[in-house]
């Protein structure tokens, strides 16, 4: 048992500090796009040019080794050892943790190459210890420059732990396309722009999460007062145990003047472009749109188009009775 983290006049070692980030880290990786990318030099040499950036890397010398982050403040330039006259061979750039508690004799992190076999059918190599692979290099029997064709990311991007997930140890499910798995309703469809998100839905930690928007393909015309439209119908195993409201918007909705179900018409009409309206997700799996009036003079249209948002609906599927 290690001493508590942080505890009042305690001591520890940074051994336990890189132990508490295992609560929130699941994988090794960079923290941000760019991040320690590999390229040519301008102009072109047989050096390569590792950028600037931040990961975080697991170590891998000995068990309960705790995690390390890495901060490179600048691109540091590496060079590639001349070419084989005869054969290619694929060279390994990677960041590499040196900490003398666990290995070697110093406390450092470096950016290094390790040089491939050449071979007509050449392979990468490998190495072992608290490493992170950033990419590859193809060098061609006799080459005299590295371009950037010749490089390949490998970088991994670090995952972070959701803390309720890693108790359950339930991860979150890969969102699924509605159009896709074949669950949007006649009348709406999940193409909207290309620059707003299709549909989708996922588990996660024993709710079904929507989102993106959907859009009208015809007029849905609210004849008795109201509008109740079906926009999909979630799966088996999606489903709440019980029924589910939220309030979602919408846009372009109009309502007009008629005989809804009782009392007198109005002649004119009011067009809302931005409306609050709600969703009702029914245990069968129905995603429904309802829209309605507190005055029955009215009836509700909503035209060809409108768009409908489902951004951070959340379905609990555990309801209790």
């Amino acid at each position: 048992m290690t001493p508590p983290a942080w505890a009042q006049n305690g001591i520890y070692t940074a051994q336990i500090d890189r132990l508490v980030l295992d609560g929130f880290l699941k994988t090794s990786g960079i923290t941000s796009d760019g991040s320690f990318d590999v390229s040519q030099e301008t102009p072109t040499t047989m050096n390569v040019v590792v950028a600037a950036g931040k990961a975080y890397i697991n170590g891998a010398d000995t068990t309960n080794q705790g995690w390390y982050h890495i901060h490179n403040d600048g691109d540091v330039a590496l060079n590639v050892p001349g070419a084989n006259a005869t054969n290619p061979r694929i060279d390994l750039v990677y960041l590499k943790v040196y900490d003398q508690a666990f290995f070697g004799t110093q406390n450092l992190a470096a950016i290094e190459l390790l040089t491939g076999i050449p071979d007509p059918s050449p392979v990468a190599p490998s190495v072992t210890g608290t490493y992170l692979p950033l990419a590859h290099i193809a060098v061609a029997a006799g080459a005299t420059t590295i371009t950037n064709a010749n490089i390949t990311s490998i970088v991994p991007v670090a995952e972070f732990r959701d803390s309720l997930t890693a108790q359950l140890e339930v991860p979150p499910e890969e969102w699924r396309d509605a159009i896709a798995v074949g669950i949007v309703a006649a009348n709406w469809t999940t193409e909207i722009a290309s620059d707003i998100p299709r549909i989708k839905f996922r588990l996660f930690n024993d709710c079904v999460e929507l989102r993106g928007g959907g859009r009208s393909t015809a007029e849905l015309d609210g004849l008795t007062g109201a509008i109740t439209s079906t926009m999909l119908t979630l799966p088996t195993g999606y489903r709440p145990a019980k029924s589910v409201l939220h309030e979602v918007m919408i846009e372009n909705g109009l309502k007009v003047s008629g005989a809804a179900s009782a009392g007198t018409a109005h002649t004119h009409s009011i067009n809302e472009t931005y409306r609050a309206a709600r969703v009702n997700i029914l245990t069968s799996g129905v995603v429904q749109l309802n829209i309605s009036h507190a005055t029955s003079a009215y009836r509700w249209v909503l035209p060809a188009n409108t768009w409908v948002s489902l951004n951070q609906v959340k379905i609990p599927l555990g309801l209790s009775a």
